[in-house]
């Protein structure tokens, strides 16, 4: 079982493999051995960052949450997140 966080625009966002996209779903890559940190990705955003790897899978995401938002709000961007458990 995969749990994903799905970040949705409320306007598509420009320069992304498929063009505008509205929403992109992360995952935890991996965390790094003997560290507590995690590489975040997403493949539709074509990017991936490290956070603060937590006690869960849910927290490592919420640390992704914390930091998604955070770029998104300095860019002027509306979203919202939803956990998806596949």
């Amino acid at each position: 079982m995969t749990l994903y966080l799905r970040q949705k625009f409320s306007k598509p966002m420009s320069g992304y493999w498929n063009g505008e996209l509205r929403e992109f779903d992360w995952r935890i890559d991996h965390p790094w051995s003997g560290t507590e940190v995690s590489r975040i990705s997403s493949w539709g955003a074509n990017h991936y960052f490290d956070v603060h790897t937590g006690k869960t899978d849910k927290a490592t995401l919420g640390n992704a949450r914390r930091a998604l938002r955070a770029r998104a709000t300095a860019a002027g961007e509306e979203c919202e997140f939803e956990y998806i458990d596949n």
